[in-house]
């Protein structure tokens, strides 16, 4: 399948920097692209005349892509939006841990860090931490795999059915 989507409900975000405060109500402006592929595969067999049995699978695969979402013209290349996957996340770049208190005291660090805590990059090196240091991570919440299996058989008027299913290709991030 390929399905273009247009008309979505977004915010016009370039239109008003947030430093002001405000918002705009949500218009039917965003764009984005679907494509991906659907299996599904079945058995059905009788044994006898008491005994059947199925087999099914079944597969979906999908990706997105963003064609156009309202973003500021300032927004670092790193945290744009468009071309890539819906419901990305903005999260600061990490590089280990810091180990003893000359690490920390070398680098860009969030007040009170101390040895043990996560080491985070600078990624825009204006010497400090801040939201332009955040970097989108393209990965999503919203699967990319979707799988199932089904069996089922049925002997002299009982029946048994199970279905396992799950997905795959799908980040989540907890936020304590």
């Amino acid at each position: 399948f390929h399905q273009v989507r247009k008309d979505i409900l977004a915010q016009r975000n370039a239109s008003v920097p947030g430093y002001t405060g405000l918002t705009l109500p949500n218009e039917n402006l965003g764009k984005v692209k679907n494509q991906g592929f659907e299996l599904s595969l079945s058995h059905l067999q009788h044994v006898g005349k008491d005994f059947n049995y199925n087999v099914g699978f079944n597969m979906t695969y999908t990706k997105n892509k963003i064609i156009y979402f309202d973003e500021a013209a300032n927004v670092p290349e790193w945290q744009k939006r468009t071309g890539h996957p819906i419901d990305s996340w903005l999260i600061f770049k990490t590089d280990g841990i810091y180990k003893n208190w000359d690490e920390i005291n070398s680098t860009p660090h969030f007040e009170g860090a101390k040895p043990g805590d996560i080491k985070y990059v600078d990624v825009d090196q204006n010497g400090s931490l801040t939201d332009n240091d955040k970097v989108r991570d393209y990965s999503s919440n919203i699967p990319e795999i979707v799988y199932g299996i089904s069996l089922g058989a049925t002997w002299k008027g009982f029946e048994f059915n199970m279905l396992w299913q799950g997905q795959g290709k799908a980040t989540q991030i907890i936020v304590p």
